[in-house]
């Protein structure tokens, strides 16, 4: 049986135990393997949070100094996700990413 090849993007949610088709497609039909990974654009971007948590507690006139570990949990938050789609089975695979906030943000319910 020949399967056809789709530029569709789904999503599980677990939590609903469902598939949501998103409205964002693959840039190409085909057979993919996808890879999560995240993705700071800055490499300062710690010293930038650090910065930016410091001077902001300077200015709201809060005297302690915060944890490096949840100023840490705050650097998690800054950053990007993408998923890297590279195609299957192919000598010189194409590859693509695609930023998972904007796959997030174009999902529909899908039965």
């Amino acid at each position: 049986v020949k399967r056809r090849l789709s530029d569709r993007i789904y999503v599980l949610d677990l939590e609903l135990r469902q598939f949501q088709e998103c409205t964002l497609r693959c840039p190409e039909a085909g057979a993919f393997v996808a890879v999560l990974m995240s993705f700071c654009e800055d490499d300062n971007a710690q010293d930038l949070i650090i910065g930016f948590v410091r001077n902001y507690m300077s200015y709201t006139g809060f005297e302690r100094r915060i944890p490096m570990d949840i100023v840490g949990l705050i650097g998690r938050f800054c950053q990007n996700e993408y998923i890297y789609l590279i195609e299957k089975q192919q000598i010189f695979p194409k590859h693509w990413k695609i930023c998972v906030d904007d796959i997030l943000n174009s999902m529909n319910a899908v039965c």
